[in-house]
């Protein structure tokens, strides 16, 4: 038994050191000489095949072959220094970005990249310092988090460009080319975790052989049908076989002369899966012993002879799991098990009770009467601690608070609790045509830090019509949750900019790309209502900005309701509605089990620019209703998918943001599957 855990955890390092390899192996500092011999050609080999799924192959290969290691723990260090300083590089280089500073709107679009290289860089580091804290029993939540790291990096890269071209276009295309080695590299790494199963079979390393993890792949990417792999992802054959790999290379996890028995044949596949009764047979547990492990079946407790409704209060996974005594949602969660291991690591087992307890004891209290400690809400971020590793509420009393508010890097887990979305209102006015501000800075309240909740707040950029783009919220933290919370604008009311968030019972007005952003972003029981525009203007809900095909990103509106206002609907004909444009060639947007209103044109979809992304992105309408969800008359897009109910699992809470691993747990309702019975 002690020896198959031995295995277990040296596999599981493995992959993981393979994983960050990948993640962070580029480098560019300078060439080293061939005469090393063997270990030079070892080292080779392992970067041509490290480099084979990506899009800049020489590049990739002459960034990871300046080391003649072939310690895949060295080449991580050095690739990932090499990278943050790539980047931290452009920025560097006064000369030209002097010349790149000709008025206002490129001073601040300056502004804007010196502000998300830095988050790019946060990415990259969080996917490097993961290695040191990675869990066997987590590894598809590793992985995830890599491909979201990832992926924020490649986006804060392209806002940096975006930021430029809004303004001056000749000065974009500067920028572009500066940027070129830093994106190509970060392009590359996101390629290869994707293609990390490819790359192993072509190192085809012996030493470790017979290992069959034939169906754990998709494990990894699903806890529901084995077969449901992400349709958003345009994922290849070779992503689906992630862990299918025919050898190992203890050399790449161990120092040489560390002595590492031979690995026996062993039955792998269920290593890292809590979903079937076999999955702990390798250490000789029983049966019953096992179900100790694993809350996922309402019968795992069926052993001890408890009753069904006994058995869920064991369970987290279902704000529904207490409905049969008639408790409401909110006393269900203080039933919940109070083992600390059971939440995020970035909230213990009282936290997530704050949000439904109505005597909150909140660090701050915002008030406009003077009945608070502060009467601004930037105030009351100040006291939040740099890199608050523990929960930090701001109540906020009603009132309407004119003010910018800017939740900077490192106020993390602040909850921000006001008293209803229309009595505590924060407003603003800044726009891209009034105040010379590229789009990413006229957000009335900017997010730029983890695991930040909002409940019960209004969002408002009042710039109106002749403001051009005005951003009520612009969310750029990964693990973002907004509960019961309105955000009202008009063109880019909602900048879902990047990483995971979670949207719920919330209302969001505008006019055009009214949600818009790469984030990895799912809407669950919002209400999207269309406003008047101007004249000759058309609206549309979604504005998706994916520019690489590996991107973890996508907007999914799950059981949403989209309408028109009463000043719109006099003008739905003429001012049409669109569900969605291609803001980027690869755009996804998946509207499922949603009621759409009449207001939405029946070709339902608009081109952003040209032919971009009409054919590279993709659109889902999966199980709708209403007038506004006749699918016949759509337009003839290559992006245009036809999915059925079993594809939608895919874009559920459950899968798309591995919502059970930390949005239940933060006492925010959260319908983890597609909704029975409409």
């Amino acid at each position: 038994m002690a020896n198959n855990f031995a295995i277990i955890i040296t596999c599981s390092m493995f992959l993981v050191a393979v994983v960050v390899a990948v993640v962070v192996g580029m480098n560019h500092t300078s060439s080293k000489s061939d005469g090393d011999g063997g270990g030079v050609t070892s080292s080779k080999k392992e970067v041509h095949a490290l480099c084979q799924p990506v899009d800049y192959k020489e590049i990739c290969e002459q960034s990871m072959s300046q080391s003649n290691s072939t310690d895949t723990k060295e080449l991580i260090r050095a690739g990932f220094q090499a990278a943050m300083k790539e980047m931290q590089a452009v920025l560097s280089k006064s000369a030209t970005i002097h010349e790149l500073q000709t008025d206002e709107g490129t001073k601040d679009a300056f502004k804007v990249c010196q502000e998300v290289m830095g988050y790019a860089i946060d990415d990259l580091e969080n996917s490097f310092k993961t290695l040191g804290e990675y869990d066997v029993t987590k590894i598809d939540d590793y992985l995830m988090n890599l491909k979201v790291w990832l992926s924020g990096a490649v986006t804060s890269q392209q806002t940096c460009i975006d930021s430029y071209e809004e303004k001056n276009g000749t000065a974009a295309d500067k920028m572009r080319s500066l940027m070129k080695k830093s994106q190509e590299l970060t392009s590359n790494s996101l390629h290869i975790v994707s293609g990390i199963s490819s790359i192993l079979k072509d190192l085809n390393i012996p030493g470790i052989d017979n290992l069959d993890t034939t169906g754990l792949e998709r494990k990894l990417l699903s806890s529901g049908d084995d077969n449901d792999f992400p349709q958003w992802g345009g994922m290849e054959p070779h992503d689906q076989k992630l862990f299918s790999l025919s050898s190992f290379s203890r050399d790449l996890i161990t120092p040489p002369g560390d002595d590492v028995q031979p690995v026996k044949k062993l039955r792998k596949r269920k290593l890292f899966s809590s979903n079937d009764d076999d999955d702990f047979a390798l250490w000789g547990m029983k049966s019953r012993d096992r179900k100790l492990f694993s809350s996922s079946d309402d019968d795992d407790f069926a052993l001890w002879g408890m009753k069904s409704r006994d058995r869920k209060l064991f369970s987290s996974s279902d704000d529904d799991d207490f409905a049969q005594w008639g408790m409401k949602s909110r006393k269900r969660k203080l039933l919940l098990s109070s083992d600390n291991d059971d939440f995020p690591t970035w909230m213990n087992s009282g936290d997530r009770r704050l949000l439904q307890a109505a005597d909150i004891k909140p660090n701050v209290v915002v008030a406009k009467d003077s009945s608070g400690k502060y009467d601004s809400i930037n105030k009351a971020l100040a006291e939040v601690p740099n890199n608050n590793p523990t929960r930090f509420v701001i109540y906020v009393k009603k009132g309407i608070y004119k003010e910018n508010v800017n939740v900077t890097k490192g106020m993390d887990n602040v909850i921000l609790i006001g008293d209803g979305p229309t009595k505590t209102l924060i407003t603003g006015d800044l726009s891209s045509e009034v105040h010379k501000l590229t789009t990413f800075h006229t957000a009335t309240v900017a997010v730029n830090a983890k695991h930040f909740i909002a409940k019960n707040i209004g969002f408002e950029n009042t710039a109106g019509i002749a403001g051009q783009q005005a951003v009520a919220l612009r969310s750029s933290g990964d693990m973002a949750v907004y509960y019961n919370c309105h955000f009202n604008g008009y063109q880019d009311t909602l900048f879902a900019h990047k990483e995971r968030q979670y949207y719920r019972d919330c209302t969001i007005s505008g006019t055009v790309d009214i949600i818009f952003g790469d984030g990895r972003s799912l809407f669950q029981n919002c209400h999207i209502i269309v406003k008047k525009p101007a004249p000759n203007q058309s609206c549309i809900i979604t504005g998706h900005a994916r520019n690489d095909e590996k991107t973890l990103s996508a907007i999914v509106l799950q059981n949403c309701t989209i309408s028109g206002d009463k000043d719109y609907l006099p003008v739905k004909d003429k001012n049409k509605a669109y569900l969605a444009r291609p803001l980027k060639p690869y755009a996804i947007t998946i509207i499922v089990q949603s009621q759409i209103d009449d207001i939405i044109t029946p070709e339902g979809y608009t081109p952003m620019n040209g032919t971009v992304g009409l054919d590279t992105s993709f659109y889902a309408e999966i199980d709708n209703r209403g007038a506004g969800a006749k699918t016949e008359d759509r337009v003839k897009w290559g992006g245009i998918k036809h999915l059925d109910l079993k594809d939608a699992k895919e874009y559920t809470p459950r899968i798309f943001l591995e919502s059970e691993t930390w949005i239940p747990l933060t006492g925010i309702p959260c319908n983890p599957d597609l909704v029975q019975g409409l």
